[in-house]
């Protein structure tokens, strides 16, 4: 569930970072070689691109939306096969299981009675965030199921990228907003005059998260208040090259990254 991955203001820059950082866990050097295959595809006209759909529980901003439709018909147009397209999940059990997991792991150094009481305030959303309430009192039976049912969603990502090379979606829910100090709980964000719960905003990174898969960020061009937007483009397992050349083809055939004004 640890995420590491560097960052720069091109896709060229992120894959020489990429290079640097890149390499077997700290011990298992001893029998294990790291070799990333290269990139699927060298042209944009020759990648297999998935949109991910709208998700009915967490809809991105208009702005955000539409980035990700005109992007689709750029690709189409460049001669790249586009469908919109999901492998094989229930969504939501992935998301609550990545927020089962994801509080298993954050809450590690709380005792006993203070992942309890959390539960307790928890326990009551009867959204799909109320998963985190059981992923504080997961007991290790409960734990072993997951990461199973973890391993079968892997297979269904594999399967998934036997017909396409990328997944493209939003970063996030919307662009930069406001930054708050409240009790992450208790924190909201406004999506298109919609308050949301804060805690939603991780929905589209959590899909590469929970499964281990590459995820590269590129930009999308600026809302109308002149925030950039981001987009990703998810990929098979230790496949990063594929990500990196599409974003790097994106970059100078579609969108680039655009200095602030007075940088």
């Amino acid at each position: 569930m640890g995420v590491q991955g560097p960052l720069a203001r091109s896709a060229e820059d992120l894959e020489l970072l990429f290079d640097v950082v890149a390499g077997p866990a700290r011990g298992e050097d001893v029998g294990w070689q790291l070799a990333i295959p290269p990139s699927r595809q060298e042209s944009l006209r020759d990648f297999r691109v998935a949109v991910m759909p709208a998700l009915p529980w967490a809809s991105a901003a208009a702005e955000m939306s539409a980035r990700v439709e005109e992007l689709a018909q750029f690709l189409s147009r460049q001669g790249a096969k586009v469908g919109e397209a999901m492998p094989s999940l229930d969504i939501e059990q992935y998301f609550r299981d990545y927020l089962r997991l994801l509080m298993v792991e954050t809450t590690l150094g709380q005792s006993r009675e203070q992942r309890e009481e959390a539960a307790r305030r928890l326990a009551s959303d009867d959204s799909v965030l109320g998963a985190q309430a059981e992923g504080l009192m997961l007991d290790a039976a409960d734990h072993v199921m997951l990461l199973h049912r973890r391993e079968l969603a892997r297979e269904a990502w594999r399967a998934f990228f036997g017909e396409w090379d990328v997944l493209i979606a939003p970063m996030a829910l919307d662009a930069a907003f406001r930054h708050q100090e409240a009790e992450t709980r208790d924190r909201t964000l406004v999506i298109d005059g919609n308050e949301v719960p804060y805690l939603m905003n991780i929905v589209y990174p959590m899909w590469a998260i929970y499964t281990g898969l590459p995820s590269t960020a590129f930009p999308a061009g600026l809302n109308a208040a002149g925030l950039p937007l981001g987009l990703q483009a998810i990929g098979p397992y230790l496949e990063d090259r594929t990500t990196l050349r599409f974003a790097q083809l994106l970059e100078r055939e579609w969108q680039g990254f655009q200095p602030p004004p007075g940088y």
